[in-house]
């Protein structure tokens, strides 16, 4: 047997009234509950030593880090804070997860029908086809790698935070994704789709609170990360964002 851990969180927001042109998830990948162990550990030592030297108590979300970096809370003007400390915190947080296999799914807003965006339900099961196709192209390249064999029993657990899935999508979206790896599908056109597994496995979706859980919280740095990279000019440091070692892009229309 062998054993999968995701962790994701979301950036942007998926709607056509806003500014914003993307909508993402990105996350991490890990086939051992020990190295979890000891990426979180050097994680709350970092965090912990942030908190000291701002002066800040409570979750240090990215977007938080972002308004300390930009003077919204030193008083360090905007202009200044950005040539200064580009990202000086949240490149700390991140650098700890460096070197893990991670992922994420950028969504372009424009090109997602209306119809989905205005619906409350569309939106949901949108997000939980995005999350699908996201594990599924990371396990497809983890499989590439060599480093999982897909003839062995597979056990998957997602981890999300609480309020990126309603509760009743929790089973909707084990379902889609047992049944994407293990069972194979059909399309909308009928076009059936094998599994990507040689034998059974188990999927399990659960929530995480993210001021209690470092994981989630690293996830909200990476989804800022590359929210922030795809939509900055690239004379503004773009690209540097994006170098993200060890990653599996994948991008929605799906080219």
């Amino acid at each position: 047997m062998q054993q999968l851990y995701f962790y994701f969180d979301d950036a942007g927001v998926l709607t056509n009234k806003s500014w914003q042109k993307y909508f993402l998830y990105a996350g991490y990948c890990f086939q051992d509950n020990n190295e979890i162990s000891d990426y979180v550990r050097k994680y709350i030592n970092v965090l912990s030593s942030l908190k000291k030297s701002l002066n800040v108590s409570g979750e240090l979300k990215a977007s938080r880090l972002g308004k300390i970096e930009f003077g919204g809370a030193s008083g360090i003007p905007r202009e200044i804070a950005e040539n200064v400390y580009p990202f000086k915190y949240r490149n700390k947080l991140f650098n700890v997860f460096k070197k893990a296999d991670s992922c994420s799914i950028i969504t372009e807003i424009s090109c997602v029908n209306n119809k989905i965006i205005n619906d409350k339900l569309s939106t949901h099961r949108f997000k939980d086809f995005l999350l699908k196709i996201l594990v599924k192209r990371k396990i497809e390249a983890l499989i590439k790698e060599g480093k999982i064999d897909p003839n062995l029993f597979t056990k998957i657990s997602v981890f999300l935070d609480e309020q990126a899935v309603s509760t009743n999508g929790v089973y909707n979206l084990e379902g889609s994704i047992k049944e994407e790896l293990f069972v194979g599908m059909n399309n909308s056109t009928g076009k059936f789709f094998k599994p990507i597994f040689n034998q059974n496995g188990d999927v399990k979706v659960n929530f995480k609170q993210s001021d209690q859980s470092p994981m989630i919280q690293a996830c909200d740095i990476l989804a800022n990360r590359i929210y922030n990279g795809e939509n900055k000019p690239d004379k503004c440091g773009k690209y540097k964002l994006l170098e993200i070692p060890n990653h599996q892009w994948v991008k929605w229309p799906l080219y």
